[in-house]
């Protein structure tokens, strides 16, 4: 290309300006440029763009503060090059090697001894405060009480601090400014205060154990435990304890809920108590795909002894009544109620009581309850009940259905057999209360997220006929022509 170049015009000035302009390789140059041009002026330009290529011989103290303030790289290459390092360590002064720590400042443990001062690695810490990733290796004679509060502020590393330099001043210091709050592992115990642990527990609870732990509280171990299982190797003494009184395994430490939540398989870790007993659901994982789920039951003999195991009780099948069936057929001092027959329709499942709280304007309110607790609610009126978890929704959910079945739920006789419904449809266009659903279902052997036409549950009920939900629910099936 430069063969089309006036050979009048090849003079330093070109070659100066090729590479200035930095679109062709500096060494492509020099292999093309006469010997003629090749002095110092030539080899500072070239120091300026490569400082490392260049032979120091030909370097000035403008030509490397040029090169430096150039490129970033520059720095390094005078770092990593012997001789270039030299050149600096002889010829560089405060003012080159504070520009040095402002454009590359984790090369501070790099520079030579005589640069590597309190103040102007405190100057470094406080420049470029855009960069996070500071990480360079410090004497300790450098770590002062000032350049441990410029730490804080910078909050992005933290080196070795002598055990010596801690005390309260500085912890609140730290506490103030250094939110990320890595420093905490180098903190002598003795200094730790509860407003410190206050902080991590609230804001970095993944740092819990560095504190000591009588900041810690059972209702915080026990949080700490439910979030994360591997938690409880911190808490051995009180998980030694929790397992003396209660006759549960470690893994439930921390797990306690309520009884309707025992039955959710996708957390492995629930107990829940129920007067002096426990109900715990432990899932055991057998290879990497299967998993075989056994319930657990214990009980404390009186109010202070140790609770004992009941039973522990592999789950084969999830079917609506898995819990109660399985705490019926293996706790010997569990009995079946016994309620009168009147009450049977509000029963919404035989291992229930069933009490009377009160009634409104006509309508019945009943309390089911298991072991003594509370399990759902039902409001009778007329014969037609309504089912709930929750007591508040009993009123508006009797209202919905009877409505319902005065408008449109009442399917006409001669409805066509091949008509399909789910448990969705009844549910939401006929009013009929999910818990009856599923009781249906579950006594007919039905899939609760199927369509069914009316001819196979006719069918059904003919094969299988009286169940107990068919006698409870008797007008709603009528309702649908099923019977």
């Amino acid at each position: 290309m430069l063969s089309f170049v006036p050979r009048q015009a090849k003079d330093f000035r070109l070659w100066k300006e090729l590479i200035h302009d930095g679109r062709i390789a500096t060494m492509t140059i020099d292999k093309m440029m006469p010997k003629c041009f090749k002095q110092a002026a030539y080899y500072k330009e070239w120091a300026i763009r490569c400082i490392k290529e260049v032979d120091t011989r030909w370097l000035d103290y403008d030509t490397v503060w040029k090169a430096i303030c150039h490129k970033t790289g520059n720095l390094h290459g005078i770092f990593d090059s012997y001789g270039h390092y030299e050149w600096f360590s002889k010829h560089a002064d405060d003012a080159m090697a504070d520009k040095a720590m402002e454009l590359e400042p984790n090369l501070f443990n790099k520079l030579p001894r005589r640069f590597r001062t309190a103040e102007r690695l405190i100057h470094t810490l406080e420049v470029k405060r855009e960069i996070n990733s500071y990480n360079f290796i410090l004497e300790p004679n450098l770590m002062t009480k000032e350049v441990c509060m410029a730490l804080a502020r910078r909050d992005s590393f933290y080196p070795d601090i002598p055990s010596e330099r801690w005390n309260r001043e500085l912890v609140e210091y730290f506490t103030e400014y250094g939110h990320s709050l890595r420093w905490l592992p180098q903190l002598p115990k003795k200094l730790q205060t509860r407003k410190l642990a206050e902080k991590v527990l609230k804001e970095k609870p993944q740092y819990f154990h560095y504190l000591r732990m009588e900041f810690i509280t059972p209702e915080m171990s026990r949080l700490l435990c439910q979030k994360d299982q591997d938690n409880i190797r911190y808490f051995k003494e009180r998980v030694m304890e929790f397992q003396k009184y209660t006759g549960l395994p470690a893994e439930f430490y921390g797990c306690e809920t309520d009884f309707e939540h025992i039955r959710d398989r996708d957390d492995s870790r629930r107990y829940c108590r129920i007067g002096l007993a426990y109900i715990a659901l432990q899932k055991c994982k057998r290879g990497w795909h299967e998993s075989e789920y056994y319930l657990i039951m214990t009980r404390h003999p009186n109010r202070y002894m140790p609770a004992k195991t009941v039973f522990r009780k592999q789950i084969t099948t999830f079917h609506r009544t898995w819990l109660e069936k399985t705490i019926c057929d293996n706790d010997p001092q569990f009995r079946i109620p016994k309620i009168q027959k009147d009450l049977k329709d509000v029963q919404a499942m035989r291992y229930y009581e069933v009490e009377h709280i009160r009634t409104i304007l006509g309508c019945e309110i009943f309390r089911n309850s298991f072991m003594g607790q509370t399990v759902e609610y039902c409001i009778r009126k007329d014969g037609l009940t309504y089912h709930d978890r929750n007591m508040e929704r009993l009123a508006s959910g009797l209202q919905y259905k009877i409505r319902q079945l005065k408008e449109q739920a009442v399917l006409p006789k001669g409805t066509d057999d091949s008509m399909e419904i789910n448990a969705e449809t009844v549910h939401r266009n006929m009013g009929y209360c999910l818990i009856g659903i599923e009781a249906f279902a579950e006594d007919y052997g039905l899939d609760i997220a199927r369509t069914y036409t009316l001819k196979e549950l006719k069918d059904v009920i003919h094969e299988q006929g009286y169940k107990p939900s068919l006698e409870k629910y008797k007008k709603e099936v009528q309702h649908l022509n099923l019977i």
